[in-house]
């Protein structure tokens, strides 16, 4: 059961970098960020900062970044048509979309380095030391031996 949950705990970080990395882009490219959810369905919790929306949702199998005029029938006022995702230009748009994976790679990238510089003990077989009067000192290993 605890290994369910440390499964839930994992996907939900690298959701959220996931969802970090379009929220970002779409907030330096000046494009409104309506909702920062990780989760789907109804909200457990949520609170507004600014002008966007921050939730946790019940279902701990996804999440979204909800940008004005990201959905096409949707109305933008005109003082903020400026800052909507349908109005920006199609490179814009397309890092937009692109940066969730690319965290996500630099995440996994991040934690193989991690691992890779933090190691492991190996056992080994190598003798430390052999004190006088005991079996191995009488069969002749030595200190260092293998």
């Amino acid at each position: 059961m605890v290994n369910i949950i440390y499964g839930f705990i994992a996907l939900s970080l690298l959701i959220l970098v996931h969802e970090v990395g379009h929220f970002m882009v779409a907030r330096i490219f000046n494009v409104k960020v309506l909702t920062f959810s990780i989760g789907f369905g109804k909200k457990i919790l949520k609170k507004t900062k600014g002008e966007t929306e921050y939730a946790l949702s019940l279902v701990p199998l996804g999440g979204y970044v909800k940008l004005l005029g990201e959905s096409p029938d949707e109305i933008v006022s005109e003082e903020e048509i400026h800052r909507s995702y349908a109005h920006k230009h199609p490179f814009v748009k397309i890092l937009i979309a692109f940066t969730g994976p690319l965290f996500n790679i630099l995440f996994a990238s991040v934690l193989f380095y991690a691992v890779f510089v933090s190691g492991y003990s190996v056992l080994s077989t190598k003798v430390g030391s052999v004190e006088k009067g005991y079996p191995a000192y009488e069969a002749g290993i030595k200190e260092g031996d293998v």
